[in-house]
């Protein structure tokens, strides 16, 4: 459970219970609200991952869309003349400009010209050309979109690994704040305020 985010009531009752008992066994109390905050990171950990994948699988669903829309038979031309045969060699998404929102993004399709029967008469290098088919508005809308919820997830994930990391720091406040209770409970509650004790964690300037 986050310390932060505890009830009024959640803390009444651990008051009241430090109260009934003053000895009570300080370790068990933390261990069981930290292991509640952990699980909870944990969660929300799981859930962050799942949803980063889900957008990352948009993402590769609208390219492999994108892929299919070229026509590829439009590029399968037969010159018979020069018993020469053109066909779409590769396909790929030039995401570009990502700073201005992928504007000027193509499909680029590269398309190869060879002989029909093999020979060595045409270098590979000069019979390769390649083609630029503009992406829809939409298809570049939605990219973009994704994009930026996938940046606001993997910051998201990152301060709760963060958080995971620093479990023990949390122990120990949960600790440092029941003790303060305990100490209250105890008739001890002047400790809390002593200057001299509150000097030697006073952060200088």
């Amino acid at each position: 459970m986050n310390n932060s985010k505890a009830t009024k009531q959640e803390l009444a009752a651990v008051d009241g219970l430090i109260a009934a008992d003053v000895t009570i066994d300080l370790d068990a109390v933390v261990s069981v609200y930290v292991s509640q905050y952990e699980d909870a990171l944990f969660t929300k950990k799981k859930d962050l991952s799942k949803r980063i994948k889900g957008v990352k699988d948009d993402i590769k669903i609208l390219e492999k869309t994108l892929e299919r829309s070229i026509d590829k038979t439009e590029y399968d031309i037969k010159v018979p003349v020069l018993d020469l045969i053109s066909k779409v060699d590769k396909i790929e998404i030039n995401w570009e400009n990502e700073d201005d929102g992928y504007k000027g993004s193509t499909i680029k399709v590269r398309v190869q010209v060879s002989e029909k029967e093999k020979t060595d008469r045409w270098s590979t290098d000069s019979l390769t050309t390649t083609r630029s088919v503009k992406i829809s508005s939409k298809d570049i809308k939605d990219k973009t979109n994704w994009e930026k919820e996938l940046e606001g997830l993997n910051a998201e994930l990152l301060e709760t690994m963060s958080a995971i990391k620093g479990v023990s720091r949390k122990e120990r406040q949960v600790k440092g704040k029941i003790s303060g209770m305990k100490l209250d409970a105890g008739g001890h509650g002047a400790l809390l305020n002593s200057p001299e004790l509150l000097a030697l964690v006073q952060i200088e300037d």
